[in-house]
Order: structure tokens, then sequence, then C-alpha cells
């Protein structure tokens, strides 16, 4: 509904609809997502802790793939070892 995306089709999966949408619309849910879930600055203070993708997803209830999907595409690891661990959203 945030991104008003529209829904291509809707299928019967073993008696359960199921709605699909574009793979490229799939992608900006899942990056949205994942932003909600787990935001810059927090990911940044768990860095600077020492946390990885294992200590994030145990501490805020996500999964270790999205702790590890937002772990990488943020760049917050390497913004840490470089010493700028100013926060931008």
């Amino acid at each position: 509904m945030i991104l008003k995306h529209e829904l291509t089709e809707i299928r019967d999966l073993n008696g359960v609809p199921f709605r699909t949408c574009r793979p490229e619309q799939e992608e900006e849910a899942t990056s949205l997502g994942g932003t909600l879930m787990l935001p810059r600055p927090l990911l940044l203070g768990a860095v600077r802790r020492g946390w990885g993708p294992t200590e994030i997803a145990e501490e805020y209830g996500v999964t270790e793939e999205m702790a590890r999907f937002r772990y990488n595409t943020t760049g917050v690891a390497k913004q840490v070892r470089r010493g700028t661990g100013r926060s931008s959203v």
C-alpha cells in the first residue's frame, strides 16, 4: 500500500489465494521492509558494538537473511571500519 504497487494476478496455491506482483516491485518491497525493520542508524549502532548479522537478527527479531541483506547493502561495517561512524539515512 505504501509503495502503491498494483497486483498483477491472484493465483490459487493449495486452496490459498496468493497475490503476485512484478519482480522489480517485489525488490522495492523487500528494500522498504528491510529499512523499516532495521533502519540504518540502528544498524550503525549495532556494528559499533561489534555485532554481525547473527547478533543483529537475534536482538531485533528478524531473519538472519534480512539482517545480512541490510548489513551488506547499507555499508555500515565499512563506515565503522573507516572511523566515519556518523549516521546518514
